[in-house]
């Protein structure tokens, strides 16, 4: 899709929000506050209509994965006091409201992403929008990303080096080849070739995988760099 269609996309679903806040509320119509969602964010079109939603509202979105427990949510939702909850399956996002509440959010609060928790319970790094702007406009330059440019989605969302591919190829004007498959899957590589992806992502466990799957002997003729 274009990204005119992407705009079109993030109206509609702005209007979807604000009519399931109005059916939660029992009082007169109130004024628009900045709420904290989460996003259980995968690699689909839906995902990234809700982060983009966010972006450009003004809310915050805290990123989770979409195979968070039910009983890590329920404890995450009771922590935040999150005002919602954005998951997408089948193509379209449902979205459950969880309190009407105005929250005492900073005004350039704009993300919060989990660390891994390798060093014990994992926490929320704060992000606001100028940090996210400047990250990708650093990747974006150093990378030379230009519009003709085509990433595939390698690395889940919620992670900030996969959600840094997102952000710095919708600054450059680029595609993204939206996926949740895995690069052990024929289909990730199906897309990659059908798409004519220019790039792939990986931390080292990716390419500790590739070089089990003999990736070097793969015909990839429009990969210009990893």
């Amino acid at each position: 899709i274009s990204y005119v269609q992407l705009d079109e996309r993030v109206d509609v679903f702005k209007l979807n929000v604000a009519d399931a806040f109005k059916r939660y509320s029992t009082g007169d119509d109130e004024p628009e506050y900045k709420k904290l969602f989460f996003i259980l964010m995968d690699n689909s079109l839906a995902s990234l209509v809700s982060y983009l939603f966010c972006l450009r509202e003004g809310h915050v979105a805290l990123l989770l994965s979409p195979d968070t427990e039910a009983g890590d949510l329920s404890t995450l939702v009771k922590c935040y006091q999150t005002n919602g909850i954005l998951r997408s399956h089948l193509g379209e996002t449902s979205i459950e409201v969880c309190s009407n509440t105005q929250l005492n959010l900073h005004a350039d609060l704009a993300i919060l992403l989990s660390t891994s928790g390798s060093t014990g319970s994992p926490k929320q790094v704060r992000l606001s929008r100028q940090n996210i702007q400047e990250n990708a406009v650093s990747i974006s330059q150093y990378l030379s990303i230009k519009d003709d440019e085509r990433a595939i989605t390698s690395l889940p969302p919620h992670y900030s080096y996969g959600l840094s591919v997102i952000n710095s190829h919708l600054l450059a004007g680029a595609s993204i080849v939206l996926t949740n498959e895995s690069v052990v899957s024929r289909v990730f590589w199906d897309l990659f070739k059908t798409h004519g992806a220019t790039s792939l992502a990986g931390v080292p466990y990716t390419y500790e995988v590739l070089d089990k799957l003999r990736f070097l002997r793969m015909n990839l003729p429009t990969l210009r760099y990893m």
